[in-house]
């Protein structure tokens, strides 16, 4: 177990490290790096559209007051859209129709212009696309099918118990009709799921996650500190780390600044290490 002054001089290290990397006008360059990657896969007609549609959301959230506030602001789903872009998918998910589907799918996830407070609910975002025509008629103009973007968004509900998912999987199948379309989506579904958990965690510096996870602790009304001591454990249960390990090497050295952190100040073990690495210990994660 590390003396609290190592502990407290590793942490300084740590944050000396994010305010070297720390970026001026986050939104803007997030938007500017998915905009360029989204561009190597999505044609150039569709990739208008997904600029029109990303600025529908950033009017909405700028009248809610969502843009840098909170766990679930614009800037979460806009990097949940990069990260669709980034990530290294199977070669059958690997091409310009499927990108899309995800990017589009990421950047509404969290979608709700009329929550004042709490967590967004994907059945309700879901619901709220539905009803708005320019969202429909946006997502039509880039040939993308709302049923889909719907079904997909409702994979990342969370927590999802297993119950949930096999229900969920089997309403891709009942809605879809088609076994080979309804395996793709699927794939898609459990793809966006975990990158929609691990975003803020390989995308943000340590001070940064830490602002991230004060947000969701006021939005889920708990206490700031118990929230900020748990989320090690919630990292370990929701396999960040592999996610982390399918993206390019910056999201990994991010990761790994994030992971070190919140080992620390969550007062885990070393000892526990090589447990929870042979899949002996769980941790109690976010509930």
């Amino acid at each position: 177990m590390e003396s609290e002054e190592s502990s407290i001089q590793k942490l300084s290290e740590l944050n000396r490290i994010h305010s070297r990397m720390e970026p001026a006008g986050y939104l803007d360059k997030v938007y500017g790096l998915f905009f360029e990657k989204a561009a190597e896969w999505i044609p150039m007609p569709k990739l208008v559209t997904l600029d029109k549609l990303y600025s529908i959301l950033e009017k909405d959230y700028k009248r809610t007051g969502f843009i840098g506030q909170g766990y679930h602001c614009l800037e979460h789903s806009l990097e949940c859209a990069l990260l669709t872009q980034e990530a290294t998918l199977e070669p059958a998910l690997n091409n310009p129709a499927d990108r899309l589907e995800l990017a589009a799918a990421a950047l509404l996830h969290d979608y709700d212009p009329l929550r004042i407070d709490g967590a967004p609910d994907p059945l309700h975002t879901v619901k709220l696309i539905t009803l708005d025509s320019s969202l429909t008629h946006t997502l039509a103009d880039m040939e993308l099918d709302p049923l889909k973007i719907a079904l997909l968004i409702e994979r990342t509900m969370h927590p999802m118990s297993f119950e949930d998912w096999k229900l969920w999987e089997s309403r891709v199948a009942d809605k879809l009709n088609n076994p080979e379309e309804s395996a793709r989506l699927i794939k898609k579904g459990t793809l966006l799921a975990r990158l929609t958990r691990a975003a803020s965690y390989v995308c943000l510096t340590p001070h940064e996650v830490v602002k991230r996870v004060e947000g969701l602790a006021d939005e889920l009304g708990l206490r700031r500190q118990y929230l900020l001591a748990e989320t090690y454990n919630y990292l370990l249960d929701q396999g960040v780390e592999e996610t982390a390990m399918s993206l390019p090497i910056q999201y990994k050295c991010r990761w790994e600044l994030v992971e070190q952190y919140f080992m620390i100040i969550s007062g885990f073990q070393p000892s526990l290490v090589w447990l929870v690495q042979a899949g002996t210990y769980k941790g109690g994660g976010l509930k």
